[in-house]
């Protein structure tokens, strides 16, 4: 009988050629949309949960509570935090590690370039198991004079991964160094909020002039991240950090507006499991950009509502076909075919309609996979031996299949063979006809829905990408690190040198530039600041005053925190 059913249907589509490749066309682009979205959700909700520790890893951020403007929210920490936190809780957490992001200057056999490089705490070779291919992680993040590399740094600037045993210089702020390669580490992968090229052990004696990176509770420059033990929960931590930071953190009274006043009205830290930054985490300093899950939330709606227009298109072209699946619908019945097998013949039609639907979305996701992943700027993968993508695919077809065919299938085998034959055509009912107006109806209320939204976010970004910046930044060229030590006292010089070039017809020098990026990693705030500013003010009628406490010079990623009084 299967046999049979799968011959009708095969012939069925054959004999309806327009009509089957309208519907497999149909069913093949919401498939391959739904596909590539799933893909993309996917890939979001997949972020660092590949580490051995995923479980018990977290992140600490810093909120400073400032009066006068909006509290100002950060990914990242201050350095004493890493011993004061591991100290307080003691019982709960096993293991914390910093990650400081310097650009120094390396030289290498008398080539010196600018490149990424992180200082971590030795901690992190047990916390995150990075694939070492060569050397050994653990002793150099133990030795102040090494570095682990990335492949791909080795490659670009050794020309092989085996560089270990290499001897650079390394010159960050009043730091002048000789390093050793002593690990080559596999490139993380793309699905994490990590993102460094290079390691270099923290040794907080050398940083003894810049205390801002590691010793100061005002300056946030790290990543902090800590491992709970095994069976301690988060929640524990959660519920005590506010006493931690009353009690744990270090500061001045007066850096407070009193010494009555609590350190956690003040300074307000959260914590936040390393499987949650890439959608949930809110604030400035990620090591790379990180994505929404109201983003995720909204894509996979899309994918339904696509997969359910599909669903509705091909549920249409079924019922339209009444007409002509009447007459043998009436002699099926009649030579003895009861309701059921009607329905399971249907229903088997639809479902081979939706794979072979499914076949050829695969192969437009595998045309427009490359494009797609650009765009994105993901590594996405549409693998065929991923138990889950196969499940997923099946799970498509079933779906498309059961939903779009099973109204069509209760319509066609509900047909009466006596008033069929005797009025030689449908006996669909005007139900029957109103449910299908009504489909076509929400189906093009969801097109143009979706048409709209799309429109209106092309028209939001086509608008910021041409507005007005309020100067022309057509051939123009900024040079960065031009204040750096060893490049500050020849400024001069080089602006000289820039302006020799045929071309060049103006150079300028400057602390800063339009959309230069400013994160606002650190920040020095002093309550006594904020007061002075506020007797100033009183003696000022009517004026707005703005008090900001500089925030020094050399580091990538600075603010400072202004203070507005209003009389």
């Amino acid at each position: 009988m299967f046999e049979n059913y799968v011959r009708v249907a095969i012939r069925n589509l054959f004999n309806n050629r327009l009509y089957s490749i309208i519907n497999i066309v149909g069913l093949a682009v919401g498939l391959a949309a739904c596909i590539l979205i799933s893909l993309f959700v996917r890939d979001e909700l997949s972020y660092d949960k590949h580490w051995a520790n995923a479980d018990n890893l977290y992140r600490l951020h810093t909120t400073f509570i400032v009066p006068g403007r909006e509290p100002f929210v950060g990914v990242v920490s201050a350095g004493p935090a890493k011993a004061a936190l591991k100290n307080y809780f003691d019982d709960e957490i096993v293991a914390t590690t910093r990650f400081s992001e310097i650009w120094p200057v390396i030289t290498y056999e008398g080539k010196a370039f600018s490149e990424n490089v992180h200082w971590t705490d030795p901690e992190t070779a047990d916390m995150f198991d990075l694939n070492v291919l060569s050397g050994d992680l653990k002793q150099t993040l133990n030795d102040n004079s090494s570095l682990a590399i990335s492949a791909s740094f080795s490659r670009k600037h050794f020309g092989t991964t085996a560089s270990v045993g290499e001897i650079v210089t390394v010159s960050a702020f009043e730091m002048k160094r000789d390093f050793r390669i002593g690990a080559v580490f596999e490139d993380l992968p793309h699905n994490t909020v990590l993102s460094f090229q290079a390691l270099a052990m923290i040794d907080e004696a050398d940083w003894l002039s810049e205390k801002w990176l590691f010793s100061h509770w005002f300056s946030t420059n790290n990543h902090l991240f800590f491992q709970l033990k095994e069976g301690a929960s988060i929640d524990g931590i959660n519920n005590r950090i506010d006493a931690f930071a009353d009690h744990g953190i270090d500061i001045p009274a007066e850096a407070i507006a009193g010494a009555d006043t609590p350190t956690s009205d003040f300074i307000k830290l959260s914590t936040i499991s390393i499987k949650d930054i890439q959608l949930d985490a809110v604030g400035g300093g990620e090591m790379k950009p990180t994505g929404s899950r109201t983003t995720v939330s909204i894509f996979s709606a899309i994918a339904a509502l696509t997969l359910f227009i599909a669903c509705i298109n091909f549920m249409n072209l079924a019922t339209s076909r009444s007409t002509q699946r009447a007459r043998e619908v009436a002699l099926r019945k009649v030579m003895g075919a009861r309701r059921s097998q009607l329905i399971s013949q249907f229903m088997g039609e639809s479902i081979i309609i939706a794979l072979i639907g499914l076949l050829v979305g695969v192969v437009l996701v595998e045309l427009v996979l490359p494009a797609y992943s650009n765009f994105l700027g993901k590594e996405l993968v549409f693998s065929y031996t991923d138990t889950i993508t196969l499940g997923i695919l099946a799970g498509l077809v079933l779906v498309v299949g059961l939903v779009g065919g099973v109204y069509p299938a209760l319509v066609l085998s509900g047909f009466r063979p006596a008033r069929v034959l005797k009025a030689n055509k449908s006996a669909e009912s005007s139900g029957s006809a109103m449910l299908r107006n009504i489909l076509v109806v929400f189906q093009f209320t969801i097109s143009i829905a979706l048409i709209t939204a799309t429109a209106t976010v092309y028209a939001q970004m086509l608008y910021a990408t041409s507005m007005d910046p309020g100067f022309k930044k057509d051939n123009l060229l900024s040079i960065m690190g031009a204040n750096r030590a060893g490049a500050a006292e020849k400024q001069e010089a080089l602006r000289e040198q820039l302006l020799a070039i045929s071309g060049v017809t103006h150079v300028a020098l400057s602390s800063e530039r339009p959309f230069g990026g400013n994160e606002n990693n650190r920040t020095q705030v002093r309550q006594f600041v904020q007061n002075a500013c506020a007797q100033i003010a009183r003696k000022i009628n009517g004026a707005v005053l703005l008090c900001a406490h500089p925030s020094g010079s050399g580091i990538q990623r600075k603010t400072s925190v202004a203070y507005e009084r209003r009389i």
